[in-house]
């Protein structure tokens, strides 16, 4: 869930004005939490998985292919 940046900058403010102990044990926690296993973002597959991705055995597409699967990509997007 993303916050505005009205709200982000509200809660900054008050944070600035929590005495330096305070601000450290609130950025520990948000750490602690980020890290935590079951709420890591999913990580984004290594080269050598890629690279397995791609070598299934079925030709390279052609550039229309590609140009065809960007235009409907940009429509899907944008409209």
């Amino acid at each position: 869930m993303a916050i505005s940046i009205e709200e982000r900058e509200a809660i900054l403010k008050a944070i600035a004005a929590w005495p330096p102990e305070d601000q450290m044990e609130l950025a520990q926690t948000i750490l602690q939490y980020a890290t935590t296993p079951g709420m890591r973002a999913p990580q984004r597959p290594s080269w050598r998985q890629m690279a397995g991705l791609a070598a299934q055995g079925h030709p390279a597409p052609s550039d229309d292919d590609v140009a065809r699967w960007l235009d409907e990509h940009r429509s899907e997007k944008y409209g």
